[in-house]
């Protein structure tokens, strides 16, 4: 960014046709933001600063979140909620959910933690696990009965720490819901 930004300062010519193909791109992207935002424009905001991280390179993005952090540290705890938060496991590809399974490494918090969660996280949880590993977490979840929600988001938050060192560390990468992929 900072580089571009340079680059801007030190142009004394510009050619016409980059500006108007400039200008379309923008124009286009504003409709497209229009359609979807029903009329409503939501510009800006944790959500905007959100996407816009997810679309950086890991060290862009974890030197904006350390500047965040520094000046305003609860609209960064906001950020890393959303980035963070136990849902976005379904974001992750099938090897980077192996890899988290493995860091976890404790079936029961496993267990504990799809407690209540939806069905696509739970298939994600469990396509990527050997089938025994898989039966054991089901059948302590069967055996544990009802236990307390408090219970249940202790075990996720220390799944959604995990997930986070993996993906500060470039192990994992959280994707946002709009990108596709394919495996």
């Amino acid at each position: 960014a900072k580089d571009i930004a340079l680059r801007m300062a030190k142009t004394t010519e510009i050619v016409p046709e980059a500006v108007l193909g400039i200008i379309e791109v923008i124009k286009k992207k504003y409709h497209q933001h229009r359609k979807k935002s029903e009329g409503f424009t939501n510009i800006g905001g944790v959500d905007s600063l959100v996407s816009i991280l997810g679309h950086m390179k890991g060290e862009d993005e974890k030197n904006i979140m350390n500047s965040i952090e520094s000046s305003m540290p609860s609209v960064s705890q906001n950020i890393r909620e959303k980035i963070y938060a136990f849902e976005n496991v379904v974001q992750l590809s099938n090897n980077e959910i192996r890899i988290l399974i493995d860091e976890i490494n404790n079936d029961v918090v496993v267990a504990k933690a799809l407690k209540g969660a939806g069905d696509e996280i739970r298939f994600k949880f469990f396509r990527n696990m050997s089938q025994n590993r898989a039966t054991d977490v089901l059948q302590e979840m069967d055996e544990m009965g009802a236990i307390k929600l408090t219970e249940v988001e202790d075990c996720r938050k220390v799944i959604v720490t995990i997930m986070q060192e993996l993906h500060d560390n470039g192990v994992i990468n959280l994707r946002k819901s709009n990108e596709q992929y394919v495996e």
